[in-house]
């Protein structure tokens, strides 16, 4: 930079933090930067692009996925209710099968005690 007439005072203004935030960088010839320092420059770029464009689009961004995640975790409730309902019908279909079974068991069970029991009068009073 005191090659391109710069005093020293200058130079140390601009390169100042205290200054403005920002350093200005020294132009240099495209032989004397580095394809790693190349690439360095175009990372800081392109993120900060990008963190611009967030910062632009969060609010539309915090939006659209409240109303996705909103929408799936709907879609997953149904489901989830859906299938315990399946369930509890199942369960009692088996609980009323099994009830009707025994309600059956019971009154054959009590049909034949009772033609025993008649039987068993008949030949107790000696008639048959």
């Amino acid at each position: 930079m005191k090659k391109d007439g710069f005093s020293l005072k200058d130079i140390e203004h601009k390169l100042s933090p205290k200054s403005s935030g920002q350093v200005i960088p020294y132009p240099v010839s495209e032989s004397e930067i580095s394809p790693n320092d190349k690439m360095i420059q175009f990372k800081t770029i392109l993120s900060r692009i990008v963190s611009d464009a967030i910062r632009e689009n969060s609010d539309s961004l915090t939006s659209d996925i409240a109303d996705t995640v909103s929408v799936q975790v709907n879609k997953e409730l149904d489901y989830l209710f859906r299938e315990k309902e399946e369930s509890d019908e199942k369960r009692f279909r088996e609980l009323d099968e099994t009830i009707r079974s025994y309600q059956k068991a019971r009154q054959e069970i009590a049909a034949t005690q009772i033609t025993a029991n008649k039987a068993k009068k008949r030949h107790v009073f000696g008639k048959k």
